[in-house]
C-alpha cells in the first residue's frame, strides 16, 4: 500500500470548496499542514520490510509518525533491508514495545540495505520494533 503526497496545487483544487467556504480555515495552514507533516498531526506513510538483503521476501506496512510497531512474527529479529519515503527517520530496536536502547537510523534516501550498513557494526537481524518520525518541517 502505498500513500502518494498529492501537489500543492493539486490540493489547492480539491481543497478550494473547504478553503472558500471556510473562512475562518486559511488556505495555507490547510494546505502546509497536509503536505508539512507537523508534530501532533496524524499521517501515514509506507514502509517496507525484508528479512533478505537486497529488498528480497519484503512486505509494506503503512506506520504512523511516533507510534511505536513491534515486527510482525516472520521479520522479527530478521529485517535485512528496508525502503521508506525520504525525510523520514526511524530508531529500531533490539526489543518490543520500543523499550530496549535504539538505535537511530536516519533516512534520507529510499532504500537501505541493512546487511551492508550495519554487519560492520553487529547490527543486522536485531530489531523487534521501530518508531518513526518526519526529518523535516
Amino acid at each position: 500500500m502505498m500513500l502518494l503526497q498529492p501537489s500543492r496545487a493539486t490540493l489547492a483544487t480539491f481543497f478550494g470548496f473547504l478553503i472558500s467556504s471556510s473562512p475562518a480555515i486559511a488556505a495555507p495552514t490547510l494546505i502546509d499542514s497536509l503536505i508539512h507533516p507537523r508534530q501532533g498531526v496524524t499521517h501515514t506513510f509506507s514502509v517496507i520490510l525484508c528479512v533478505d538483503a537486497n529488498f528480497k521476501s519484503c512486505d509494506t506496512f503503512a506506520v504512523l509518525f511516533g507510534t511505536c510497531y513491534n515486527f510482525p512474527e516472520v521479520f522479527n529479529s530478521e529485517v535485512s533491508s528496508y525502503k521508506m519515503p525520504p525525510y523520514v527517520g526511524c530508531t529500531l530496536y533490539n526489543d518490543g514495545g520500543c523499550s530496549s536502547k535504539g538505535y537511530m537510523e536516519w533516512h534520507s534516501d529510499w532504500d537501505k540495505d541493512l546487511r551492508n550498513i550495519l554487519n560492520q557494526k553487529g547490527l543486522n537481524d536485531l530489531w523487534s520494533s521501530m518508531v518513526c518520525y518526519t526529518v523535516r518541517e
